[in-house]
C-alpha cells in the first residue's frame, strides 16, 4: 500500500495576508520612487519626461496601496471588533445561567430549611433537634460553596473589563455574596459551642433566623444591623426604606443584577 497522501494547505487571502502584502507593496514602491526623486537619469531621456511619468505612476500606486491598507486594517479591525462581541457575548451568557443556578439553590437550600422544621415559631425562638441541626449543619456546606463561588465571580468582574458597567455588577454581587458569608460565619462561630442532644437552643443564630424567616418582613433589629455594619449592603426601597432581610438583600440583588446585563 501506497503512503497517504497529506492533504495540502491551501493558501488562502486573509485580511491580515492582505494588509501584509500591500506593506510589501508600498516599501517597493517607495524605494523605487525615492530613487527616481533622487535626480538618477534614463537613458534617452534629456528632457526627463519618462522619468516624471514614472514618478507620477509610482506616487499613484503608492496612494493606491496606502488607501488599500487603510480599508484593510479598518475591515480588520471591524473583524476583531465582531469577535470580541461575540466572544462578550457567550461569556455574559455563561455568567448569567451560573448565577441563575447559584441563586435558585439557595431559595431550594432555604426552603429546604424551612421543611425541616428549621424556623422560628410563634414566639420568635428557634429551637432544633439533633437531626434537624445535623441537617442544617450539611446545608451550610452546601451554601458555603455557593458564597465562594459569587465571591469569585465577583473578583472576576472587578480584574476586567468584559462589562461595561463592572461597577454596579459588583455591588449587586457583593450584596449576595456579603449575605450569605454572614449566615455562615455564624455557623463557625457558634458551631464548637453546640452539645447535641434533643433541643438545642438557636436563640443565637440571628442571620440563620432572618434566613428562614418570612419573606415579607423583617427581622434584624435596626440595632442589630447598625452594630454588625450591614447598614452599607442594604439597598433603597421605592420609598426611600432601607432593610436588611432575604428579599432585599439576596433577591432583589440577583433581580437587579440580570438587569444591568440585559
Amino acid at each position: 500500500m501506497g503512503e497517504k497522501k497529506k492533504p495540502s494547505k491551501k493558501w488562502r487571502l486573509t485580511t491580515l495576508n492582505l494588509i501584509g502584502i500591500l506593506t510589501l507593496l508600498f516599501l517597493v514602491v517607495l524605494v523605487i520612487l525615492l530613487y527616481f526623486i533622487d535626480d538618477n537619469p534614463l537613458p534617452n531621456d534629456s528632457e526627463q519626461k519618462i522619468r516624471v511619468e514614472i514618478i507620477k505612476g509610482l506616487v499613484s500606486v503608492l496612494l493606491a496601496t496606502i488607501i488599500g491598507g487603510t480599508v484593510a486594517a479598518l475591515f480588520k479591525a471591524h473583524e476583531r471588533n465582531v469577535e470580541q462581541s461575540k466572544i462578550q457575548t457567550q461569556v455574559k451568557l455563561k455568567f448569567v445561567d451560573r448565577i441563575g443556578e447559584l441563586y435558585r439553590l439557595i431559595k431550594k437550600l432555604r426552603r429546604k430549611l424551612r421543611e425541616e422544621g428549621i424556623k422560628m415559631n410563634e414566639k420568635l425562638k428557634l429551637e432544633l433537634t439533633e437531626k434537624q441541626y445535623k441537617f442544617y449543619a450539611n446545608q451550610m456546606d452546601v451554601l458555603n460553596d455557593v458564597q465562594l463561588e459569587i465571591e469569585g465571580f465577583k473578583i472576576a468582574v472587578e480584574n476586567n473589563y468584559l462589562f461595561p458597567d463592572f461597577k454596579q455588577i459588583t455591588e449587586h454581587l457583593e450584596r449576595m455574596e456579603v449575605y450569605l458569608n454572614k449566615i455562615h460565619e455564624e455557623f463557625e462561630k457558634q458551631n464548637p459551642k453546640i452539645e447535641l442532644s434533643e433541643k438545642i437552643d438557636m436563640n443565637p443564630f440571628d442571620f440563620l433566623k432572618e434566613f428562614t424567616f418570612s419573606a415579607k418582613n423583617e427581622y434584624l433589629t435596626r440595632e442589630f444591623i447598625s452594630k454588625n455594619g450591614l447598614n452599607k449592603y442594604e439597598p433603597k426601597g421605592p420609598k426611600g426604606e432601607t432593610h436588611y432581610c432575604f428579599k432585599y438583600i439576596f433577591s432583589n440583588s440577583y433581580g437587579k443584577l440580570l438587569k444591568e446585563l440585559s
